[in-house]
């Protein structure tokens, strides 16, 4: 399927959800009507860049390897991810009704898991 997630979304019909880099690119609104529509789904998983020092430092280590819209995207998105915690209050999951898990690599990516219970 391809399309605006936003606007597809409503027409799948899964038991999970998965996105890789693309949640930092919502606002907090946008993130929040996500989250109500995430309700039907039982299994989420995302991954995201973790908003940190040490991925920005080895983005610009790398920087020299890259192409110029790479050494631009590569740092806004890094600035606009997500630390552990701030997904699920964005999204609005309820812990009590979901049950996260995430972790972050060393290479700098927010790996976010939600099971319904």
């Amino acid at each position: 399927m391809r399309g605006d997630f936003l606007q597809t979304l409503p027409g799948v019909e899964a038991e999970a959800c998965y996105g890789s880099l693309i949640l930092h690119h919502l606002d907090a609104s946008a993130l929040g009507r996500l989250g109500r529509e995430f309700r039907r789904f039982s299994f989420l998983l995302f991954s995201e860049p973790y908003r940190g020092m040490f991925p920005l430092r080895m983005a610009g280590l790398a920087s020299p390897l890259f192409g110029e819209i790479t050494r631009h995207d590569m740092p806004a998105s890094i600035r606009a991810g997500f630390r552990k915690g701030e997904l699920a209050r964005l999204l609005g999951l309820d812990t009590a009704r979901w049950e996260i898990r995430e972790t972050v690599t060393r290479r700098g990516t927010l790996r976010f898991a939600a099971i319904r219970i």
